[in-house]
């Protein structure tokens, strides 16, 4: 569901009881603003007020860099109850433990790896050891500069089914096509895969039958939820929707004591 006001969130609200009830919310252009890049002390402030009420707060980002979502996350002091990242692929508990995980076999690591080169394409793939590139994927040049410049760490190495792979990853200007003709031929041959944009810069290449509810699910049934509140939390009127819905949740906690 989709928060535009106060009144529908009261509304849901008052249909759920708190100790069941939870919170999911994306990360980027959600709890992170859209111009700065970080997120505001605001939505750290209603998240945990919402947590100290009784509501369980989940996290459901596409980011497949699951490590630092959490840490920076945890490190920023709110207080989460579970991940799901990289679209469902890998659930995480609050304390950032696994506790599920969709990943590739070998046949289709292979298979991904061969349409890359045909259609001159490079893939970074996201495994339980970070961010992986292999010098059999001959058009890797870009991500490797890509990657340099966001800071974000890689290993390259050609044994990729040493690994546990979540998903691979495509720089998004490389929807001009050869993608699209690469993913007709992996749902030809049989591999069971989407595509989906993961950021600013990146689209992912993902298992078809994992979802951000996938993720969820498992984290509803580990705390016995019953009631998903989906937010998609946006500035309305120049005002930071944030610290509404902080003082709408407060407001809903006096109104059910």
């Amino acid at each position: 569901m989709k928060i535009k006001n106060n009144d529908i969130l009261n509304n849901t609200l008052m249909k759920s009881n708190i100790e069941n009830t939870a919170l999911v919310f994306d990360i980027d252009n959600t709890l992170r603003d859209r111009e700065s890049g970080i997120i505001p002390e605001t939505a750290i402030k209603a998240i945990n007020d919402a947590h100290e009420k009784g509501y369980k707060i989940y996290i459901a980002t596409g980011r497949s860099d699951v490590d630092s979502v959490v840490k920076e996350l945890i490190d920023r002091g709110m207080c989460i109850d579970g991940f799901s990242c990289a679209n469902g692929q890998r659930v995480l508990d609050g304390e950032g433990n696994l506790m599920f995980s969709a990943t590739m076999n070998e046949t289709q690591n292979e298979k991904i790896l061969e349409l890359a080169n045909k259609y001159e394409i490079g893939l970074v793939l996201s495994t339980d050891k970070g961010f992986i590139l292999t010098n059999e994927n001959i058009a890797n040049k870009d991500n490797i500069k890509l990657l340099n410049q966001l800071n974000t760490p890689y290993t390259i190495d050609n044994d990729i089914n040493k690994f546990t792979t979540y998903n691979y990853s495509l720089i998004y200007d490389t929807r001009n096509g050869k993608a699209e003709a690469l993913m007709k031929e992996a749902e030809e041959i049989g591999l069971h895969f989407k595509s989906q944009r993961s950021s600013d810069k990146y689209f992912d290449i993902v298992l078809d039958n994992v979802t951000k509810s996938t993720g969820i699910d498992v984290l509803k049934e580990k705390d016995n939820v019953e009631f998903i509140l989906d937010t998609v939390v946006t500035k309305i009127n120049g005002k930071d929707e944030l610290a509404n819905m902080s003082f709408s949740l407060n407001e809903m906690y006096e109104s059910n004591r």
